[in-house]
């Protein structure tokens, strides 16, 4: 979809025009945008999407597993134990590394975080994380605040899910963990 500003085509819509074109309430289309969980970009005042980042948007979240109304991915209980499986050819020492430095993060949570992994690292030999596990690093690689704490976190915890499971996994909830 292209729109037409003063006879010339642009690739940016406004908020009214991406709720039009994903066919969902303006509402809804801000809180996603409130929450960062919808590329857009903010220029006087207002925000901006870009077509290309929300088809982009849109196919990735029909690849991942199903949505629900928050915003956080729900796996069904069947592909709970394929989508926490750590890929055959993760590098252990690279994972380890950047697991240690979570544990050195001097963080409660940030290392509560590091030495959950390390555990499931030894209790599974490498092989899976627990659903536990999974969700809390899935929170890390998609906090809700952008604080100094998670701005710090964020790229290592990226850099670890794509180690373990070759892409960033999708923010999700699990039964096993509430938070």
């Amino acid at each position: 979809m292209e729109n037409k500003l003063d006879g010339k085509e642009t690739p940016w819509m406004t908020i009214e025009e991406t709720a039009e074109y994903l066919r969902c309430s303006l509402r809804f289309l801000r809180e996603k945008a409130a929450n960062k969980e919808i590329p857009h970009t903010k220029f006087g005042g207002k925000a901006l999407f870009h077509v290309k980042r929300i088809d982009e948007w849109m196919l990735s979240l029909e690849e991942s597993h199903m949505q629900d109304n928050g915003g956080s991915e729900v796996i069904a209980e069947e592909s709970i134990d394929e989508a926490t499986k750590i890929r055959l050819d993760a590098d252990r020492e690279k994972a380890i590394e950047l697991v240690n430095e979570l544990i050195d993060f001097n963080e409660r949570f940030v290392t509560g975080l590091g030495n959950n992994l390390a555990k499931d690292f030894e209790r599974f030999d490498f092989q899976k994380l627990s659903e536990k596990a999974y969700a809390q690093l899935s929170r890390w690689c998609h906090p809700n605040r952008n604080t100094k704490r998670e701005k710090k976190a964020k790229p290592i915890v990226h850099e670890l899910s794509l180690e373990l499971f070759g892409r960033i996994i999708s923010r999700t909830k699990h039964s096993s963990y509430s938070g």
